[in-house]
């Protein structure tokens, strides 16, 4: 894959070709973290070409301050947010709640882990509690768990300062402490 700040730059002269380049190179990590804000493959299918779109649109705007993911992951929480936002506005009354369904591709080490029962249960259990949270929180946990992105960078994707990232995570952990809790204590096996 080509450097992420290089395929930014190369965008701004609109030519289809580093468009194209853009698309293959941030697809994927845009689609990850749709699926895990909503929940649902086809909305995050729908949202990502909007984000991917967005992206293409703004690169011009990027100035080089941050890192290029950094810049892209935060243009990313804020669309995905806002249709998120505005599917409840429309859809409230004919949307239902639907689990959140992710599927991974892991590693051969991954999959054997993931072929034991309890783990599966373990995975299971962890997804229905994450699917409970808003989805900001839920994009915050992505970021700092699945993407290993630093508090720094989490600080700028949603624009606040790195003691309130801490805040966050920490209250968000409650949370799913909480819910987990909240599980065991109504007889949930998972």
């Amino acid at each position: 894959m080509d450097d992420a700040d290089e395929i930014l730059r190369r965008c701004r002269s609109g030519d289809e070709d580093d468009c194209a380049r853009m698309v293959r190179a941030f697809q994927g990590r845009i689609y990850r973290l749709a699926l895990r804000m909503t929940g649902s493959a086809e909305r995050a299918e729908s949202i990502s070409v909007t984000v991917l779109y967005k992206i293409w649109r703004t690169a011009g705007q990027w100035k080089g301050q941050s890192a290029a993911f950094t810049w892209i992951d935060r243009i990313a929480v804020r669309t995905i947010l806002d249709q998120i936002r505005s599917d409840r506005r429309w859809w409230r009354r004919w949307t239902s709640f639907r689990p959140m369904q992710v599927t991974d591709k892991r590693s051969t080490a991954e999959q054997e882990l993931s072929n034991s029962e309890d783990r599966k249960l373990l995975v299971e259990r962890i997804d229905r509690a994450l699917a409970e949270l808003d989805p900001d929180d839920r994009a915050l946990i992505h970021f700092f768990y699945f993407e290993e992105r630093s508090r720094e960078d989490l600080g700028t994707i949603f624009n606040i300062s790195r003691d309130a990232v801490k805040m966050r995570l920490s209250r968000v952990r409650q949370k799913l402490k909480r819910i987990l809790e909240s599980y065991d204590a109504n007889g949930h096996d998972g």
